[in-house]
């Protein structure tokens, strides 16, 4: 912008500066002129469109950042499909996830654009992960050049790190819990229970956790004691219809407690598997250690998978037979004739 010269004539910005062609003020001078404690902003924000012309240079410039903003969409799409690819392989042949920071999602922008980067600097596990996944690219499919985008990728990495830190420790709790609703339906007393016990206290003695959610926690521990303790003789005891009603109400109640405890055993198996499967450190979630729920993660989506495929045998099972009990019945059936069973004026009438 031109120089204002003197600064005793130095105004604020109007919008209207901004949008001519020939602004005739200078930001940085009207920030110092203003003065008396009221700053003047010297940085606008506007639409792309309402600073490019339709001039010949103006359009190669809006063209050149379309092109960019596409580049860049299709990297960070196949950079994530290519780390869910990579990681998911490693998990199959049961090698530990690798650590999910800027890192490993700048090394995995690398492994699906072209650059400068060498692919055996990447490492050997992504180096091995590149080649097969650049094999399930269609004819025709030529990757993002990006020898020239060095500073979009760190962006794209920091961002693409943030939000994977994000999206894993704050959907643990729930996709565990739907797990458990799905598999474990009859634990459903204890289904919160087992999400604390693997996530949110994972260091904490299981047998506590459950302690505090348990209905007859003091019938359990007279339980445990009468069932170490030597039996005692049984003595004749006159029944009086009180102590009858007495003894149904204690007698349905033991029924109680002897099916919360079955209940909570089972709970508490599936919460140590769990907690082996994903041995988190603490109940802090940090995002240098979110990698450490992707076997969990990938357990899970097996889990679903193998009960999905299961349900598809026993739908088709049920299917074939019904269809075996109709054939049967239908055997030594005749075929109904059209116009059988009519009479004979009906017949005519057809005709």
């Amino acid at each position: 912008m031109i120089d204002p010269g003197d600064d005793s004539d130095a105004r604020g910005v109007e919008f209207s500066d901004l949008v001519d062609g020939d602004a005739q003020v200078d930001l940085d001078d009207t920030v110092v002129a203003e003065g008396g404690g009221v700053l003047v902003p010297a940085t606008v924000k506007m639409k792309l469109n309402t600073f490019l012309r339709t001039d010949t240079n103006t359009r190669r410039i809006k063209a050149k950042l379309n092109d960019v903003v596409l580049d860049g969409n299709r990297l960070l799409g196949e950079a994530y499909a290519f780390a869910n690819f990579h990681v998911g392989r490693l998990l199959e042949a049961d090698i530990d996830a690798p650590v999910i920071d800027r890192n490993f999602y700048y090394r995995c922008l690398l492994a699906v654009c072209n650059s400068s980067c060498r692919a055996d600097t990447l490492g050997e596990s992504i180096s091995i992960s590149m080649s097969l996944f650049d094999q399930l690219r269609g004819d025709g499919h030529q990757k993002v050049d990006a020898t020239l985008y060095g500073q979009l990728l760190a962006d794209l990495s920091i961002s693409m790190a943030t939000m994977a830190s994000n999206h894993l420790w704050m959907n643990i709790e729930s996709r565990v819990e739907r797990f458990l609703r799905w598999r474990y339906p009859e634990l459903k007393k204890f289904h919160k229970t087992v999400v604390r016990a693997v996530v949110t206290s994972p260091r904490e003695s299981i047998e506590k956790i459950f302690d505090a959610d348990t209905a007859y926690k003091a019938e359990h521990a007279k339980m445990r004691k009468r069932s170490e303790a030597p039996p005692k003789p049984v003595r004749a005891v006159k029944m009086t219809a009180a102590r009858e009603a007495k003894l149904k109400k204690a007698a349905a109640k033991e029924v109680k407690v002897a099916k919360e405890a079955v209940q909570r055993l089972a709970a508490t198996v599936v919460a140590d598997e769990m907690r082996q499967i994903m041995p988190l450190p603490g109940r802090k979630k940090f995002a240098s250690k979110c990698h450490l729920t992707l076997r969990m993660y990938h357990w899970l989506l097996k889990q679903t998978e193998a009960g999905k495929a299961e349900y598809d045998v026993r739908k088709a099972a049920a299917v074939e037979a019904v269809e075996a009990v109709e054939a049967v019945e239908n055997v030594g059936r005749e075929p109904t004739r059209q116009g059988a069973g009519r009479s004979p004026q009906c017949q005519d009438c057809s005709r």
